[in-house]
Order: C-alpha cells, then sequence, then structure tokens
C-alpha cells in the first residue's frame, strides 16, 4: 500500500513539476513574440510564429502570417506589453490570457483583453493565434 501511494504521489508530483514547466517555457515564447513585435524584428517573429498563425483584431479584421508580419514590419508601434492574467496547458497547447496596452509611433494608444495561443511544435513553443476585445464598460 505505501508503494502505491508513493508511487501515485511521485506521479502527480512530476507531473505538476512538468505542468510548471511548460508553463514557463510558453511564457518565455510569450516574452519574445512581445518583445520582437514592439522592435519590428521579422526575421525574429518569422521563427517565433506558426505558419497557419491567425491574427484577430479587436474590430474582427484577421490576419494570416504574412500579413501580420508585414504589418509589424512598418514598425508602427512604439510600445507594447501584456500583463499575464493567465496561462493554461493543455499538453503542447498554452492558452495565455491577459491586458495588452500599445501605443502607436502616432500617439494612439489603447487596452485590450487577449488571449493567445502558443503550441509547441519540434520541441519550441510557436505563436499561433492571437484574438483581443476591447475591456468591458466599467460599471
Amino acid at each position: 500500500m505505501k508503494r502505491t501511494v508513493i508511487g501515485i504521489t511521485t506521479g502527480v508530483l512530476g507531473a505538476s513539476l512538468a505542468w510548471a514547466d511548460a508553463q514557463q517555457d510558453a511564457l518565455a515564447a510569450q516574452k519574445k513574440f512581445i518583445a520582437a513585435y514592439k522592435t519590428c524584428n521579422v526575421p525574429e517573429l518569422n521563427k517565433l510564429i506558426t505558419g497557419d498563425m491567425q491574427f484577430i483584431h479587436v474590430g474582427g479584421n484577421t490576419q494570416d502570417k504574412a500579413q501580420f508580419v508585414a504589418g509589424v514590419g512598418g514598425c508602427s508601434l512604439s510600445n507594447l506589453a501584456l500583463e499575464v492574467s493567465k496561462v493554461r496547458i493543455y499538453g503542447d497547447t498554452a492558452i495565455i490570457q491577459g491586458t495588452q496596452t500599445h501605443t502607436g509611433k502616432n500617439g494612439t494608444s489603447g487596452t485590450l483583453i487577449v488571449s493567445q495561443v502558443y503550441v509547441k511544435q519540434n520541441g519550441a513553443w510557436k505563436f499561433a493565434s492571437h484574438q483581443s476585445t476591447a475591456p468591458a464598460a466599467k460599471k
């Protein structure tokens, strides 16, 4: 009986550690993505994004990888940050949610609620999807 309990405890602990490692690795990939995005580093973005990436903007406009990377190449942002509120791991998929703030070089700025999906491909976490919405009105 003791061996069974120890085995179960060890298995649960191992799974928890693997989940924590996956969470940290996905967050590290997210930070690399944000850094490349705000510095207009197109070659790095191409490495960090899946080939079938979809970026859904707050107004419903959808971009594929080529369209998104071309837009980032225009270097229109002066600042971009994402405050992560939740990370969920499902095997080789991570969903990262949070509040994104951005400032354009033209002086516009905004705050969005975002969900981003990262998938692990060939041992590396890659940006696969983004969807944003305006924050709820304050009551």
